[in-house]
């Protein structure tokens, strides 16, 4: 910051000088930001799909949202990858027990390939609340049923990919 300081010659004239203090350096910042989007606050899908736009606008890394009550994600983060260029799209966690292993490996791959390579899927078992109340399925052996997923996923990517196991 400028600090206007006055000196006098041995001729007796006075100048205006400049001191400019030291300012710290900013330290650079190489962290990558997720936005959290909870689609039951927006009123329709193209609401969300513009927060995702902002976000891209303003430099976040990826958006991100979750599934538990309301719309299917699903179609909005293909909307989301449809409006967007560069942000990452990607769910908190889809649930093993809300969508079979094979519908899971379909859903993966078009999302990856709707968004050009920036879908990153999130797996995890969920909650007994949510698999029992919301699904009506018991919470039974919940890693086994995420593991299978992990390996139907992969199977699908493979050109002869039509090798899934069911559910249990």
């Amino acid at each position: 910051m400028p600090v206007p300081a006055a000196r006098s010659d041995d001729d007796g004239s006075t100048h205006d000088w400049n001191v400019h203090a030291a300012e710290p350096e900013a330290p650079a910042v190489n962290a990558e930001l997720d936005v959290l989007v909870s689609a039951g606050s927006h009123d329709t899908p193209e609401a969300v799909a513009d927060v995702a736009v902002r976000a891209e606008e303003l430099g976040f890394s990826h958006v991100s949202m979750g599934e538990t009550t309301g719309w299917n994600i699903v179609p909005l983060l293909t909307l989301i990858a449809d409006r967007t260029e560069r942000i990452g799209i990607t769910d908190d966690v889809i649930s093993p027990f809300s969508r079979s292993p094979a519908l899971l490996a379909q859903t993966a791959l078009t999302l990856h390939d709707a968004s050009n390579g920036r879908y990153r899927l999130g797996l995890g078992p969920s909650s007994p609340a949510i698999t029992e109340r919301w699904h009506g399925l018991p919470f039974e052996r919940p890693l086994r049923r995420l593991r299978r997923s992990r390996r139907n996923g992969r199977r699908a990517r493979r050109p002869r990919g039509r090798d899934l196991q069911g559910p249990g």
